[in-house]
């Protein structure tokens, strides 16, 4: 019951700095700058290994989603085959539209 507490916690804690480390990264924003004002130094050294923490894990989940051998399909390719292959000598049915209209 404990273990599963401070798990719990741990995880909700490594979501929130990494949801800080993805704001940082769209809008530029850091807490780092305000985090090295701190005075105390043990807070301000907690605090920092805490953003840094979300810090890592984000880039680390971005260099893997980079990384990955998913590719988008904007690039005409599935499993290695162009899907813009007409292989099998179809042609591509016409739009119903255009053929409708006659051309004067």
């Amino acid at each position: 019951m404990l273990f599963s507490g401070i798990v719990s916690f741990v995880a909700d804690a490594a979501v929130v700095s990494t949801s800080i480390a993805l704001f940082r990264h769209f809008t530029g924003f850091s807490l780092l700058r305000s985090a090295n004002k701190i005075k105390n130094d043990k807070i301000r050294t907690g605090l920092l290994v805490y953003l840094n923490s979300g810090e890592l894990i984000f880039n680390k989940s971005l260099e893997m989603v980079r990384n990955s051998s998913f590719k988008s399909l904007s690039s005409d390719t599935y499993n290695g085959r162009n899907i813009t292959d007409n292989s099998n000598n179809q042609q591509p049915p016409s739009s119903s539209s255009s053929s409708s209209w006659k051309k004067f």
